[in-house]
Order: C-alpha cells, then sequence, then structure tokens
C-alpha cells in the first residue's frame, strides 16, 4: 500500500471519527462508507464502523464489520473482544464463549478474555472451568483491585462447589 494513501485514509478516518462524535454523525459515517467502498480491505475503517455499530445496537452490522475485520488481519484482538461482547449481547453464550478461547489461545493473558470466559462458565454452570479462567488471571495480574474482584469470584465458586 502506498504511504501516502494509507495516511490520507488514516486522516480521512480520524476527521470521521471527529464528524461521529461532533455534530454531524451521519456525515462521518458516509465517509468511512465510502472510504470502504473504495478500499474494502481498509481494516481501521472496516473497525470504527463496527465500533459505531456496536455504539448505535446495529449488533448484526457489527459482527459483520469485525468478522471482515478478523478475515483481513486475525491479530486484531479488540475485533474479537466485540465479536465476543456481541455474541453476549445477542444471548449467544456458546458462541461468545467459543470467541473468548479463541482470543485465550492467541493471547492467554488477556483479562478481559478471561474474565469473560470465566462469567459465561459460570453462568452455565459450568463452575470448574469458570475457576480455572478466574485462576489464570491470578497468575499473570499484579492489580490489586484485579485481584481482589478476581478472587472474589473463586470464593463464591468454591463456596458452590463445596455445597454440592
Amino acid at each position: 500500500v502506498d504511504d501516502a494513501m494509507s495516511s490520507t485514509d488514516d486522516e480521512k478516518i480520524a476527521k470521521a471519527i471527529e464528524l461521529v462524535n461532533g455534530p454531524q454523525p451521519m456525515q462521518g459515517i458516509q465517509m468511512l462508507l465510502q472510504l470502504v467502498e473504495t478500499n474494502p480491505n481498509n481494516v481501521d475503517a472496516q473497525y470504527v464502523l463496527g465500533e459505531f455499530a456496536v455504539r448505535s445496537g446495529q449488533y448484526e452490522k457489527a459482527l459483520d464489520r469485525f468478522n471482515k475485520v478478523i478475515a483481513l488481519d486475525p491479530k486484531v484482538i479488540d475485533a474479537w473482544i466485540y465479536k465476543g461482547e456481541i455474541y453476549m449481547n445477542l444471548d449467544s453464550t456458546a458462541q461468545a464463549l467459543n470467541v473468548f478461547k479463541q482470543v485465550i489461545a492467541m493471547d492467554s493473558l488477556n483479562d478481559l478474555a478471561l474474565v469473560y470466559a470465566g462469567r459465561l462458565n459460570e453462568q452455565s454452570g459450568n463452575l470448574r472451568e469458570a475457576k480455572q479462567f478466574y485462576e489464570q488471571i491470578l497468575r499473570h495480574n499484579e492489580d490489586p483491585v484485579v485481584n481482589d474482584s478476581v478472587g472474589k469470584y473463586i470464593r463464591n465458586i468454591d463456596i458452590k462447589l463445596n455445597n454440592k
């Protein structure tokens, strides 16, 4: 890709985000749509359109955008996280859990994916698996606030397991 072209695209994306977050959201969306029409492989524009679709509750559109981002660049972890969150919003627990497990396979230290995987397993009654995800957070995280919260999740699971 020509550097001049991509910096122009980057500038257009920045301007579009400014418009969407400001007084002219539709003008910004139109700019992004034009950008992906001329360059459908622009990962950043697809990603931003996905974010805006989530913000407006258009989950199916957002899912399409994030699937496109993942197809173009599977290393964009945030696109995977959004995809999992969308499935959670659509009450597709199994699909959401599958996505978060894929994230963890790529990045075993991703706290957000680990917490989501833990919560989804806990909600599904898979307490031992939930506990394993939570314990994985404690093995690498040094934030006392996070560790305290995760410790509470684990203690609650232990209570449930001991009562079975």
